[in-house]
């Protein structure tokens, strides 16, 4: 099971590795973006790798 929790809340953060959960800071990042956002040059498509991807 994954759980979030924002930066600023370093007493939730305790809560979850007293109960077990690995602490991910500095190995993975979250990225969000408004699906409805189409006023990016490249909304469509995206590079992976190195390589070009329709997406």
């Amino acid at each position: 099971m994954e759980v979030t929790s924002a930066d600023h809340r370093q007493a939730a953060h305790e809560f979850y590795r007293r109960r077990g959960y690995l602490d991910q800071t500095g190995r993975s990042s979250r990225f969000l973006r408004d699906l409805d956002d189409n006023d990016r040059g490249e909304s469509r498509a995206g590079t992976i790798a190195g390589r070009r991807e329709q997406v």
